[in-house]
């Protein structure tokens, strides 16, 4: 009508109404005609242009139930919001005028709603966009309401059956919730473009198999009636409250996990380590946030990148811990055009790391308390990810040592030996009655010729009468050359298989023991066996820190077959098919040197065992000591020039490194 007004006052002030009663030339007709059509094309696109949609502004619906609605307190920290996140007000409030855009201060849903998932996921998404870019949301939603609330059909039904309460929720909504909520996307789609739909909804149909197909036909309903394409809108399905928390629908999680299985375009997000409050129905106000700005961190990803725009980061980096040897991965989220990547360790560029993730293999302790950012650049501008520090912990396989001496193989525990590590047999297989039926031990060195292990097995009933040799009493070495975790034997896996007095030795999958030596000692309550392994016949070069598959087994024959075994690492008897169920071990730079090189005669501890102190004899000056327990773990060290206090140590075997000078000495004692 404003546009006929303003036409018509062109009309009258301009000649044209002269022209239509005096002028009757045909030449005056066409100039007026044609001023009359500028202005009017002029005016026409002045209209087109007030109400066009901004390409920049990003809508969301958001619409379910009363965690959707919000229920959160709403605190300090939640009423500071960026003017780039705002809200279509749904209904009239104080101040607030409905079907008008404001700034998203909580509380979104009503006048007195609290805070929701929508509040953090405004937040996070305009914090992770261009500063050019706004983010407007549509919020419908009611609670204690079932899906039913939101058919466009049989609403009235459903409601009609509901209680006072809750129609007076749905009054505020004209009586028909989702009329409303497309009513007031329509008038936002007049300023921005609808990019997603948020749903939180489904406590109120609580494991009901129906349910993910109700919730289909909402969208597709949303998308038919605003003329959307589900390519390009998909939908977010929040989780319940989980099971860690104790929530009394998180069965309905079950379902949600497989909308997309009817949904295609549609997307979970978790609801995993959002705090619940006490009627484990709904969230705290943390966990609102942890939960809105998942929401966002999933749509981040579901954007196309900005063709124009300066790269945005979609999920930050997480400080990590990573445990020795193994590789250390970091993946940032980014959106943009032409990205590339640059990552930094402690402020100093990473040679060749040139893609969103970072991979570092065979991590050491000097990657301890690093810390990692990356920057993520296009022709349009650059960002810089948050920085995360990264722990280490110890390597958690075993610890094989070098010997400068090669160990003379007798089945003898020679001193060269008390300088070893030594991995306890914990894991009982089939039938074990108790120690003294079978336990045991292995001690593990290396040099460059050779793996050599010392295995002291307590066995009270010594026998091999079968035929089959992993039958009978033994031992069992099983080592994977390349430690590549395959699930069946290649070239660089085996079975060492050696009887318990050292009198066969067999490899499980018939490859070669040419150059093992085996020795063994027995006496009344088991027996040792000593052996030495080449490198050369598993295919290995042994070197500093190298990882190689290791475990170790014994087996038992009391009754004529093997009825027990115990192990280092397995917890089930697969390992002679699976190598994917091997440990690992670690060669170690650490030489170790024989009693001789040390002179360790000059060097003693007493009392041994001990309870609360040990006495070091034979220094001339103060030492530097290290104990380690017997998985090979540092648990006490520090300087001293005459005792040591091992108060604090839990009972059980114990190494004690003492350094002098340039002299090193390794002694064991047992703490009671």
């Amino acid at each position: 009508m404003r546009l006929a007004n303003n036409l018509l006052a062109f009309v009258e002030t301009s000649g044209f109404e002269e022209f239509l009663f005096y002028d009757t030339t045909l030449i005056k007709m066409k100039r007026i005609l044609t001023k009359g059509l500028l202005l009017f094309s002029f005016l026409m696109g002045a209209h087109f242009f007030a109400n066009a949609q901004d390409p920049n502004f990003h809508i969301y619906l958001c619409f379910g139930q009363s965690n959707m609605e919000g229920q959160g307190t709403i605190e300090s920290q939640d009423q500071t919001v960026d003017s780039r996140f705002r809200i279509m007000q749904a209904v009239n409030c104080s101040g607030k005028p409905q079907e008008t855009w404001r700034t998203a201060t909580p509380p979104l849903s009503r006048c007195n709603t609290g805070l929701g998932p929508a509040d953090y996921f405004g937040r996070e998404m305009v914090k992770n966009l261009p500063s050019n870019i706004k983010v407007g949301i549509v919020h419908v939603a009611i609670a204690g309401c079932k899906i039913e609330l939101f058919d466009k059909v049989n609403y009235a039904s459903y409601a009609n059956g509901e209680q006072q309460w809750m129609k007076d929720i749905i009054a505020q909504y004209g009586g028909n919730p989702y009329g409303r909520l497309v009513q007031l996307a329509k008038l936002a789609q007049k300023d921005g473009v609808i990019k997603g739909i948020l749903m939180h909804q489904g406590e109120s149909n609580s494991g009901e198999t129906a349910w993910p197909n109700k919730v289909k036909g909402v969208y597709q309903n949303l998308l038919t009636d605003l003329g959307l394409t589900a390519n390009n809108v998909p939908l977010l399905v929040g989780q319940v409250v989980d099971a860690a928390q104790g929530g009394l629908c998180a069965a309905h999680n079950n379902i949600i996990n497989n909308i997309s299985n009817t949904i295609p375009t549609a997307h979970v997000i978790s609801s995993s380590g959002c705090i619940a409050v006490s009627d484990k129905l709904h969230f705290t106000s943390a966990g609102y946030r942890l939960l809105g700005t998942r929401y966002a961190q999933k749509m981040l990803t579901l954007l196309p990148p900005q063709e124009d725009a300066p790269p945005t980061i979609t999920s930050i980096l997480s400080n990590t811990t990573v445990v020795e040897n193994q590789t250390l991965t970091l993946t940032i989220g980014a959106s943009g055009s032409d990205l590339k990547y640059v990552w930094y360790r402690n402020d100093q560029i990473i040679n060749a790391a040139t893609s969103a993730a970072l991979t570092i293999p065979n991590i050491d302790a000097s990657y301890d308390k690093s810390t990692f950012k990356v920057v993520v650049s296009n022709k349009f501008g650059t960002v810089t990810s948050n920085t995360i520090t990264l722990t280490v912990t110890d390597f958690i396989g075993a610890k094989v040592v070098k010997t400068l001496s090669p160990v003379v193989i007798d089945g003898v525990e020679d001193p060269i030996w008390s300088n070893s590590n030594f991995y306890q047999l914990k894991n009982k297989i089939l039938t074990v009655d108790n120690d003294a039926d079978l336990s045991g031990k292995v001690n593990l060195l290396y040099d460059n010729q050779n793996l050599y292990v010392l295995y002291t097995v307590t066995d009270n009933l010594k026998r091999a009468s079968s035929t089959n040799f992993w039958e009978n009493d033994g031992i069992e070495l099983y080592i994977d050359g390349n430690n590549d975790k395959a699930t069946s034997y290649d070239a660089n896996d085996f079975q060492f298989v050696i009887r318990y007095d050292a009198g066969q030795i067999q490899e499980g999958h018939s490859k070669s023991v040419t150059g093992i030596i085996a020795q063994a000692t027995q006496n009344s309550t088991g027996y040792v066996i000593e052996a030495s392994i080449p490198w050369a016949l598993i295919g290995v070069t042994p070197s500093d820190r190298k990882i190689i598959g290791l475990d170790f087994h014994v087996n038992d024959s009391d009754l004529a077959l093997r009825d027990g075994k115990i192990s280092w690492f397995a917890t089930q008897d697969n390992s002679y098919s699976d190598p994917s169920t091997f440990g690992v071990g670690r060669l170690e730079s650490l030489v170790v040197t024989s009693l001789k090189e040390t002179d360790k005669n000059t060097i003693a501890l007493f009392p041994n065992p001990a309870k609360n102190t040990i006495q070091i004899s034979g220094v001339s000056d103060r030492f530097t000591y290290s104990i380690m327990d017997y998985s090979g773990r540092e648990v006490l060290s520090g300087t001293s020039d005459t005792h040591l206090n091992i108060d604090n140590l839990s009972p059980g075997f114990y190494a004690v490194w003492i350094q002098e000078n340039s002299k090193r000495t390794v002694m064991k004692f047992i703490k009671e």
